[in-house]
C-alpha cells in the first residue's frame, strides 16, 4: 500500500476518557479494507513528536489482517496486555466504559447486585461426591485465592475434584459455595456503590472486540406454577460484539432460553445498552416487555465508573460500583482470581434447577455438546448429563472468541465430572 500525506486535524481538544489514565489519550484509524489501527499515547509523547501543530503518527494499516483490529500501538508509554488476549487493556478498559450498559432493576426485585468479596464474606467452600457425601472444605469468611488449587477425592477415589478445573455437568461431583442465610439474599439493596459490574473483553471472529458485562447476584428467587425453585448464586449478564470498525454489530443477552441476539430491538442512550433485569432470576432484555417482568417502575443504574443510580421516582440514591476488567481465566486481571473457580455459586440440591449455578467462565447459557447442540436445553434430563455431549464449549465465556485465542483451555473445562 502507498504511503499517504496523512491527516490533519484542526482545532482538536483532548479529553480525559473513563478506563485511561491522567495524561494518556487514543486514536483510532479505520478504512474500508483496512485493518482499524487503535494507538495509545500520552500528552507528554505528543510535546516531543514536533510542532505544536503538527504530530507524526505511522500507522501501518495494510491489508494484511483486513476486517481486524490491531490494538496493540503506544507511544510514549508501555504496552500492557496482562491477560495475554492480544488487546492493549487500557484500550479494553477504554471501550468497556464506552459502551456500558445501563441496567433497570425493577420496583418488585427482591435481589440485588453484589460484589463477589461480599458474596466471599458470608459463605464457606464445601464438596460434594466425595467418599465422605458432601463436607466443608473451607469454612468462611473466604477470600478470592482460597477458592484455586483445591483438590479433593471423588467418590471411589479413582479421580480427584479441582476446585480450578473440574466442572460437574450434572452438579453431582463438583466443589461449591454454601448457600448465603436469607438475611443477606436480597443483597446489597441499600448500597449500590457495591453494585460492581465484571467486564470480559477480548478479539473476536467478527474482526473487532467483544465486551461482556457481567452482574453476581447471591440469591435467585424463581418460582414455577406455585412451586418455588429458588437457589443460591447467580450470574447474568449481556455482551456487546463490535465489528472491525469498533462499532456494534449485535448484543447478546443471556436469557432463560439461551443467548439471544439483537439488533434492531436493542435501545441506546447514547454508546451504552439499555438492559431490564428479570425480577428474581435477573434473566436480561432489551426492553421491559419480555420474559416475565412484573414491574411498571424502574431503578436505573448506570454501569460505568462514576456513573449514578436513581430511582423510579428520579431520587438520587448515589453512585454505582463501576467496571473490574476479569481478563481471561487463564490470566486474570486486576487481582479477580475467582475466574479461575470452576465450581458452583450455591448449595447443590436434588433438582438440577434447585441447584446452585456457574460463574462467568464456566457458565451453562448457551453450553453446547461436542456436535454443537445445546448441553442444556430444558428436558427430562439434561443432554450435558449424557457421555454422548462430549466436551462441552462454554459460550457464555467464549461467545464468537477469535481463534487466535488459545480455545481449548480458556473455552472448556479442564476436567468434566457427573
Amino acid at each position: 500500500m502507498a504511503r499517504t500525506e496523512g491527516y490533519r486535524f484542526d482545532n482538536v481538544r483532548l479529553a480525559p476518557q473513563n478506563g485511561l489514565p491522567k495524561g494518556q489519550h487514543l486514536l483510532a484509524a479505520h478504512g474500508e479494507g483496512l485493518r482499524t489501527k487503535v494507538l495509545r499515547f500520552t500528552e507528554d509523547w505528543l510535546v516531543r513528536g514536533g510542532p505544536s501543530d503538527c504530530y507524526a503518527a505511522d500507522f501501518d494499516v495494510s491489508a494484511e489482517g483486513v476486517g481486524a483490529i490491531d490494538a496493540m500501538e503506544t507511544r510514549g508509554v508501555t504496552t500492557i496486555d496482562e491477560d495475554g488476549d492480544g488487546v492493549d487493556d487500557l484500550v479494553e478498559d477504554w471501550l468497556a466504559e464506552h459502551f456500558a450498559p445501563v441496567v433497570y432493576h425493577g420496583e418488585k426485585e427482591t435481589n440485588f447486585p453484589v460484589t463477589v468479596d461480599f458474596w466471599l464474606a458470608r459463605t464457606n467452600l464445601s464438596a460434594s461426591g466425595t467418599d465422605a457425601g458432601t463436607r466443608r472444605i473451607v469454612a468462611g469468611p473466604l477470600e478470592q485465592r482460597q477458592l484455586i488449587g483445591q483438590v479433593v477425592p471423588a467418590k471411589g477415589g479413582r479421580q480427584q475434584i479441582e476446585s480450578s478445573g473440574t466442572r460437574s455437568r450434572g452438579k453431582a461431583t463438583s466443589f461449591f459455595l454454601e448457600n448465603v442465610g436469607p438475611e443477606f439474599r436480597a443483597g446489597e439493596q441499600s448500597k449500590p456503590e457495591d453494585w460492581v459490574t465484571y467486564v470480559h473483553s477480548y478479539a473476536n471472529r467478527h474482526g473487532g472486540i467483544t465486551l461482556q458485562y457481567w452482574r453476581a447476584y447471591a440469591w435467585n428467587q424463581a418460582g414455577l406454577l406455585g412451586f418455588d425453585l429458588s437457589h443460591g448464586g447467580d450470574w447474568e449478564g449481556i455482551a456487546v460484539h463490535l465489528n472491525a470498525s469498533l462499532a456494534p454489530e449485535q448484543v447478546a443477552y443471556l436469557q432463560h432460553a439461551g443467548i439471544v441476539y439483537e439488533t434492531g430491538a436493542v435501545r441506546w442512550e447514547g454508546s451504552h445498552p439499555l438492559v431490564w433485569s428479570e425480577e428474581g432470576d435477573h434473566s436480561s432484555f432489551p426492553d421491559p416487555e419480555r420474559g416475565r417482568i412484573r414491574s411498571s417502575r424502574w431503578i436505573q443504574q448506570e454501569t460505568w465508573t462514576g456513573g449514578g443510580v436513581t430511582g423510579w421516582n428520579g431520587e438520587w440514591r448515589g453512585r454505582s460500583g463501576g467496571l473490574v476488567n476479569l481478563g481471561e481465566k487463564t490470566k486474570p486481571r486486576n487481582g479477580q482470581l475467582f475466574v479461575k473457580y470452576s465450581g458452583l455459586w450455591g448449595s447443590p440440591k436434588r433438582l438440577f434447577i434447585m441447584s446452585g449455578y456457574w460463574g462467568p467462565a464456566f457458565n451453562e447459557t448457551g453450553a453446547e455438546c461436542s456436535d454443537g447442540t445445546p448441553a442444556y436445553k430444558s428436558a427430562i434430563r439434561y443432554k450435558a448429563e449424557t457421555n454422548a455431549c462430549g466436551r462441552i464449549f462454554l459460550r457464555a465465556w467464549c461467545d464468537a472468541m477469535s481463534d487466535a485465542m488459545a480455545l481449548s483451555t480458556e473455552c472448556y473445562a479442564a476436567l468434566d465430572l457427573p
